[in-house]
């Protein structure tokens, strides 16, 4: 019963979690924008810069996505097993402690530093 209560418990709070990491969006028009003064032809966002960019955003936002939602999932387990273990199981989950908050660190840099490499090669070269 209480390996049932833990796993629903879990699952809520992992279900909970992932709605607050998946950005929320209002996509809303400008009132003021006049659309008879549009001019198609000013319109660069199919040049193969932006195109990439586009690309290249999308993955790294699906990357920071996946990181935060393992990461989250990783530390919980880790906190019930610290919480349910014996003495000798929480020596070990704060060896692997340790591992996580490196891999959590280096997953979180990468990505940060792949997305300020990108804003800078579209700043100075879009």
């Amino acid at each position: 019963m209480k390996k049932i209560f833990i796993s629903i418990f879990c699952f809520l709070i992992i279900f909970s979690i992932f709605f607050q990491i998946f950005p929320q969006f209002a996509y809303a028009s400008n009132p003021n924008f006049d659309t008879g003064v549009y001019d198609p032809s000013t319109d660069h966002s199919g040049t193969p810069g932006n195109t990439v960019a586009k690309i290249v955003g999308t993955g790294l936002t699906f990357v920071q996505i996946v990181a935060a939602g393992i990461s989250v999932v990783m530390l919980i387990t880790l906190g019930v097993k610290y919480m349910t273990g014996s003495v000798e199981a929480k020596a070990d989950v704060k060896n692997n402690t340790v591992t996580y908050a490196i891999g959590a660190g280096i997953a979180f840099g990468a990505t940060a530093i792949a997305t300020i490499v990108k804003q800078f090669v579209l700043k100075n070269l879009g």
